[in-house]
């Protein structure tokens, strides 16, 4: 019987190694065909290459306010970031970035570091996700104000700066948030607040 065991349980491993080679292959293939990727944010842009396990077809390196943030999400073109900035002014009225003195704030950059738009307004942001049309960023913002814990949930309409709070209290993001169509936004929430989809 340990023998036997032992037998099926290479079996299933190899049927398992099988099956993740074909599923890099097919995702090597459209990388290369139509352009997909995968990418991630902290303190700098990366993008997997499927062809070669483990191995970043780019780490480019993010200048400016960017590069003090972990926190934040790549748009689903590639092209901008969504980020928590955190900076406060000094004496001489001159930014001093990387400092939580003041808290954090929104803010959306070009992923080669241009156009910076500060949204001072949504402070304490911790989850983000673009609409496919990247014209809107629902964003969970969370601040403490004394002993209470304030959690609000918005969407910021980036043709006309304006924030809709959706949600209050707990709640969570993915990137993966948004319907095809930019129409619906899914979102976990813990407590019972102001909740509409």
């Amino acid at each position: 019987m340990v023998g036997l065991a032992s037998t099926m349980g290479t079996a299933k491993s190899n049927e398992k190694d099988k099956r993740g080679k074909e599923v890099r292959a097919e995702l090597a293939s459209l990388q290369k065909e139509t352009g997909l990727s995968l990418a991630y944010f902290a303190w700098y842009v990366g993008t997997l290459d499927f062809a070669h396990r483990d191995k970043l077809l780019s780490d480019q390196k993010l200048d400016g306010p960017p590069a003090y943030s972990q926190n934040g999400d790549i748009s689903p073109h590639g092209t901008k970031v969504a980020f928590a900035w955190s900076y406060y002014v000094d004496a001489l009225g001159k930014r001093a970035i990387g400092s939580l003195r003041q808290g954090e704030r929104l803010a959306i950059v070009q992923t080669e570091g241009t156009g910076l738009r500060e949204f001072p307004a949504i402070t304490g942001p911790k989850y983000f996700c673009w609409s496919p049309d990247e014209s809107k960023l629902a964003v969970y913002t969370f601040v403490r104000n004394g002993t209470k814990k304030e959690g609000k949930l918005l969407v910021l309409d980036l043709g006309s700066n304006q924030a809709e709070q959706i949600a209050i209290g707990p709640a969570f993001l993915t990137p993966q948030c948004w319907s095809p169509d930019g129409q619906m936004l899914v979102y976990g929430i813990s407590e019972l607040g102001m909740n509409r989809s």
